[in-house]
């Protein structure tokens, strides 16, 4: 199966197989700028953090737009957000998974530098429900996706194509539930490896099995935004530092601050109740 290669219709086969690759979404120009602004993030993390450049095994960091990452020149955090808010990346993902997208995180996958190992297949959903039956509920109940860009070749994504639509068959949660380790980074029954080159796109359904692998032997630098769609839901809050700063709010684009206005309008009552 050819990943994302026939001819139906982008919301059609997003519905389908809960993926779809774009390649050549950004030029070399636009990864190297993107790539400089994430690099400073993860320089900020690992300064926040206490970690050398080369802590070993470490997967990603999230939260690119927090505030205490940019304790000085903030024009990379703006390169970042406005990325996360521009029309040719919503416009995809409103085209394919639905509207009212609201903003929820970000992700900056890295290299490994000791060792290589394949992660565990999962749902996103699986994190914050406690039972099989709640995690089901949500997946009918909500949605949530992953837009992600190669700012270097990343081959390490695998994906059930069309599990976001059901629950796992025996076989799937026999690998995805089990409380064997070697069981969940083994082989899933229907994974099919979506490959990225650099500046190639890829969008997918957070609900869906998938899956990273991770290499010490290749380097990765990949941006993932998560977005919800259709509204704001209670058992995944996400955190915004940034987007209540009138200084940022006040850098971004009319486009981009519309954008951040409507995320901080529909979370505000959630983190006043905290």
């Amino acid at each position: 199966m050819a990943a994302g290669a026939d001819d139906l219709t982008l919301p059609d086969r997003f519905r389908r197989d809960g993926f779809a690759r774009f390649p050549g979404f950004l030029g070399p120009s636009r990864i190297a700028a993107l790539r400089g602004a994430c690099d400073a993030a993860l320089a900020g993390w690992q300064k926040a953090e206490g970690r050398g450049p080369r802590a070993p095994d470490l997967t990603n960091m999230a939260f690119l737009t927090d505030l205490r990452l940019w304790p000085g020149d903030r024009a990379g955090l703006l390169q970042i957000a406005e990325f996360v808010a521009s029309p040719a990346v919503l416009a995809l993902v409103e085209r394919a998974a639905g509207s009212s997208i609201l903003f929820h995180n970000t992700q900056y996958f890295m290299e490994q530098h000791t060792r290589s190992w394949d992660g565990d297949w999962h749902r996103d959903t699986q994190f914050l429900a406690h039972t099989d039956d709640i995690e089901w509920a949500r997946i009918r109940s909500s949605t949530s996706v992953h837009f992600r860009v190669a700012l270097v070749d990343d081959p390490w994504f695998e994906i059930v194509p069309g599990s976001q639509a059901r629950w796992d068959t025996a076989d799937e949660y026999a690998v995805r539930r089990s409380p064997d380790a070697a069981t969940r980074h083994g082989p899933m029954p229907g994974g099919l490896v979506v490959p990225l080159r650099a500046g190639d796109a890829l969008l997918f359904h957070a609900w869906a099995i998938h899956r990273g692998r991770y290499s010490a032997r290749q380097p990765r630098r990949t941006l993932d935004i998560i977005y919800g769609i259709g509204g704001p839901n209670d058992w995944g809050v996400p955190t915004a530092s940034s987007f209540r700063e009138p200084a940022v709010m006040d850098a971004l684009s009319p486009g981009g601050r519309a954008f951040y206005d409507r995320f901080v309008a529909a979370y505000t009552p959630f983190w006043n109740r905290r």
